[in-house]
């Protein structure tokens, strides 16, 4: 929700309509931000850049 926020912002900012949906998209892409549980980074693709912890690993034989 606060990318989207965020994305819709700049496109009004810009001269965008509200309901130009590519617009808007657009600016989610390439961005870091400070989301509720940590950085947030989506890529050019739109996809997010996950950020994860191996904890525990047990060697286990087949």
């Amino acid at each position: 929700m606060l990318l989207y926020a965020i994305a819709l912002h700049e496109a009004l900012k810009n001269g965008y309509n509200k309901k130009n949906g590519t617009e808007i998209t657009s600016h989610m892409w390439n961005r870091t931000f400070e989301g509720i549980a940590g950085q947030v980074s989506i890529d050019a693709n739109g996809d997010r850049n996950g950020d994860f912890s191996l904890m525990s690993m047990t060697n286990v034989e087949a």
